[in-house]
């Protein structure tokens, strides 16, 4: 079976955390890193452990910060050969804490970054054509305008060729301004998506309402086809027209949150692409969010599809 490349366009940056709970990034400390990140970088990544063809689009410094992203991407397989080199930006970069109660503080430097300086010109138009899917995060459409330009582009050569897209989210509403405005944002991707994979609150963010059930028609009345809810450690829920699915997570020991979203969404792509049916996708896809939060970094914890069968095998219902 061949299987067609998942491509993806976005942010890379590299992570740098406390390694501790409750360790204020305004106080002088220890931190940990430099770790690969970014949204979407960390989508290609786990698509690419998973052992299906990974296209990243995206931008790095010409510095270390960028060859560590670089370097971790082509050890797993994901083509690289649209990550442009910026000789006048450094590498994006996120500064994290983590807080007892499971909550996160971020500081970023990515929009005056490399990162932010995604632009069209780097979109071939036969890479997204010739795509299994088009994956497109909020973090596209939110770290710049150039990227987020670009990210459109992208998602109009993939409508136009038949190519089915994915969408992430991926987004906190009240920093966008508001309903109103976020859904302006992601407007041009939840008219012609096949797939989305929202946490609840951002499906309530972008809908108005507020029961799962009600969150999901609003999605399914656009016609975007297969709604995903992401539930972290209890697992999805997957709405097909009439139908839902409940599927639930994986016990595991938690270590480091940060990217179980995009591992997972890029686990569901993987599934289906796989030929698995909704159902079987959302159990893969659990898993591996389940196995990416196991290790501290953000792709650190992304599984292969060998760990993830052995999880599921493990835990078989």
């Amino acid at each position: 079976m061949t299987i067609k490349p998942i491509v993806t366009i976005g942010d890379a940056l590299v992570e740098i955390m406390r390694p501790g709970v409750d360790q204020a990034l305004e106080e002088a400390g220890e931190f940990r890193g430099p770790f690969p990140s970014g949204a979407t970088a960390i989508f290609a990544d786990a698509v690419g452990r998973l052992g299906v063809p990974s296209v990243f689009i995206g931008a790095v410094g010409d510095d270390a910060f960028g060859r560590c992203i670089t370097q971790r991407l082509a050890r797993d397989q994901v083509d690289i050969s649209a990550v442009r080199v910026v000789k006048d930006r450094a590498t994006g970069v996120a500064f994290v804490m983590y807080r007892s109660d499971g909550s996160r503080q971020f500081v970023y430097h990515a929009a005056h970054a490399a990162t932010g300086q995604v632009d069209s010109s780097m979109v071939r138009p036969e890479v997204i054509q010739n795509a299994g899917w088009l994956e497109i995060s909020g973090t596209a459409l939110t770290v710049g305008e150039s990227c987020r330009k670009a990210t459109l582009y992208a998602l109009d050569l993939a409508v136009k060729a038949g190519v089915p897209v994915s969408f992430d989210p991926n987004i906190r509403v009240e920093m966008l301004g508001g309903r109103a405005q976020a859904r302006e944002l992601c407007d041009p991707v939840l008219r012609v998506a096949q797939v989305i994979a929202p946490t609840l609150n951002e499906a309530r963010g972008l809908v108005g309402r507020d029961a799962p059930d009600d969150v999901a028609q609003a999605f399914l009345d656009m016609g975007i086809q297969q709604v995903v809810l992401k539930r972290g450690e209890q697992g999805c829920s997957i709405y097909t027209g009439d139908s839902r699915l409940d599927i639930s997570g994986f016990k595991v020991q938690e270590v480091d949150p940060t990217g179980a979203g995009d591992c997972f969404i890029a686990g569901y792509l993987v599934g289906l692409s796989r030929g698995l049916t909704p159902a079987e996708a959302g159990r893969y896809a659990n898993a591996v969010g389940a196995l990416s939060v196991t290790r501290l970094g953000p792709m650190e914890g992304a599984p292969t599809h060998a760990e993830v069968m052995q999880l599921l095998q493990a835990q078989s219902v």
